[in-house]
């Protein structure tokens, strides 16, 4: 049997999508970690699965996947088969297995038994029709808070209410704030090597159709295959430099648009489940 350890269950999606919404609760990012994945699971057909609240229930060689959350506190049972998602919190030394957004930790850490599967992407996406010359100019980024200090005061659009989009985008963006890593405070530093950002801002201008201008992570690194997938900015200057370009440049802006189309369905819950699937036979 695997099982999906959760603090709180949430319903599926299906039933309904509200707590996959939006909510100014961290503790509700969390709750998806595990709860998104299952739900994604129980509905393409996956058997032998279940979602707790309670560790000590599975037995003696079942397999436990869990996010280590700001309020547990798990000691691991040898005795199961332990695989931690990891993001940005501490990693647990002595698991089974491991669950990474960013395909490139799989080269990057080999102390480790890394899987890679796709973080969900918001399930109230809306995929859009740009027109050049781009009008809409729009950064989702709630509650701003990895959003650079200097893009917080740019002339765009700035969501900071939502995980999902508008519909009415013509370029969407998200200049990163950097980070510096501290060595003193090692693993136990919140944005400790390796990095666990997932690319799905990517996977969302991709999705929705619209051209995208990011500061780079290794994750969309990763999986960038041409310069039409995204434009690359690190500042407002950069940023106001690559809109300028996609306003002036009617063939780039299209040219953007239709690598989106090419691209737009390469994150679905079919390929999560197939990428999930994949870490139970190998487990």
């Amino acid at each position: 049997m695997i099982y999906f350890l959760t603090d709180k269950k949430i319903p599926n999606y299906k039933d309904s999508t509200i707590p996959y919404t939006y909510n100014s609760d961290t503790r509700n990012l969390e709750l998806l970690e595990t709860c998104y994945p299952f739900w994604i699971l129980h509905n393409a057909g996956i058997k032998d699965i279940k979602l707790i609240t309670n560790y000590n229930i599975p037995s003696a060689g079942d397999t436990v996947i869990f996010y280590n959350s700001s309020s547990n506190n798990i000691k691991l049972n040898e005795q199961y088969k332990n695989i931690q998602i990891v993001t940005d919190t501490p990693l647990i030394e002595g698991c089974d297995g491991y669950v990474c957004y960013d395909p490139s930790i799989i080269c990057r850490d080999v102390k480790h038994r890394w899987f890679h599967v796709m973080y969900p992407m918001p399930i109230d996406l809306k995929r859009c029709t740009p027109r050049w010359p781009p009008k809409i100019i729009s950064c989702i980024s709630p509650k701003s808070i990895t959003l650079d200090s200097n893009i917080k005061k740019s002339k765009y659009r700035i969501v900071t209410d939502s995980w999902s989009n508008g519909g009415d985008e013509d370029i969407m963006f998200h200049i990163r704030q950097q980070i510096t890593y501290i060595p003193s405070k090692g693993l136990k530093s919140r944005m400790r090597f390796p990095s666990h950002k997932t690319p799905n801002r990517l996977y969302q201008s991709w999705y929705c159709n619209v051209p995208g201008i990011f500061s780079s992570s290794t994750s969309m690194d990763w999986i960038r295959k041409s310069d039409l997938d995204f434009l690359e900015a690190n500042s407002l200057d950069e940023l106001n430099e690559c809109v300028n370009r996609l306003m002036n440049d009617k063939g780039l802006y299209n040219s953007m648009i239709e690598n989106c189309r090419t691209r737009q369905d390469e994150n679905t819950h079919e390929e999560i489940a197939l990428q999930w699937q994949l870490v139970f036979d190998t487990v």
